[in-house]
């Protein structure tokens, strides 16, 4: 595989912005850490964003608890790499599975920008991602939750970081820290390539014309983006997993 792409990373990796929001990562995770009426775990997709985030937090607490939500459906070079982080940096890893099977879950809430609702989407974040992970760490003894979320992916978390500092307390009293939120793509490959980090190769599935800064790290049964070629994506690299789910859903042969 060609590696040439490395070079702008690390070239960019010397520069002194590059440099302040690395440091300015830091001193956020250390002010949250430092915090006496918080005990933090950090929620990893191992996307690039929050194993960036993880390899940073690790450096200053390396006993700190990992939660991974996991539907079971993510794409395989993910668990790889979750695999990596348990076996050779031995992170205090703790796996929530989902709750249904993929087919039960997209029929009952639909398929992401295909036939899912807004209501059925908000219904799908409420439950299966804030409330359960809210609740998992609460039954645990853990009020506060270190998040890889980044201003640059969307422009409702654009809105909603800048409103908030790095570090904040929801109305549920769920603390949230955010050390990444002003980073760009181009930080983050920077931070994997000058660490060495491992990431999910298929964010090097870019034939397409996706780029390294968008590929998105999601579960293949996902159909989120269909209409930006999302499917389209999922049946060029990987073949099977898309007639597996095209068998179960028609719908999704009309983006592919």
């Amino acid at each position: 595989m060609d590696e040439t792409w490395r070079e702008e990373y690390r070239l960019y990796a010397r520069l002194p912005v590059f440099a302040r929001r690395v440091e300015r990562a830091k001193a956020i995770i250390a002010e949250a850490l430092a915090r006496t009426d918080v005990s933090w775990l950090v929620a990893c997709s191992f996307g690039k964003d929050s194993l960036s985030m993880l390899d940073l937090i690790l450096e200053q607490r390396p006993d700190i608890t990992v939660f991974h939500m996991d539907s079971g459906y993510c794409l395989p070079e993910l668990y790889e790499v979750r695999d990596w982080f348990a076996q050779e940096r031995g992170i205090r890893l703790h796996i929530k599975p989902g709750e249904m099977d993929y087919v039960t879950f997209l029929r009952e809430f639909g398929l992401p920008a295909i036939t899912r609702t807004a209501a059925q989407q908000q219904r799908v974040v409420q439950r299966f991602k804030k409330s359960a992970s809210e609740q998992w760490a609460f039954d645990r003894g853990f009020n506060g939750t270190f998040l890889g979320l980044r201003r640059e992916e969307s422009r409702d978390r654009d809105v909603s970081l800048r409103l908030r500092s790095p570090i904040y307390r929801m109305k549920s009293d769920m603390w949230k820290c955010c050390p990444l939120a002003d980073w760009t793509g181009k930080d983050v490959w920077a931070y994997i390539v000058s660490r060495n980090l491992p990431y999910p190769r298929f964010y090097d599935y870019t034939a397409l014309g996706d780029t390294r800064e968008k590929i998105r790290s999601t579960s293949w049964v996902t159909t989120d983006g269909a209409e930006w070629g999302r499917i389209v994506w999922l049946k060029y690299y990987y073949p099977a997993l898309y007639q597996k789910l095209a068998r179960e859903f028609p719908e999704v042969t009309r983006y592919a």
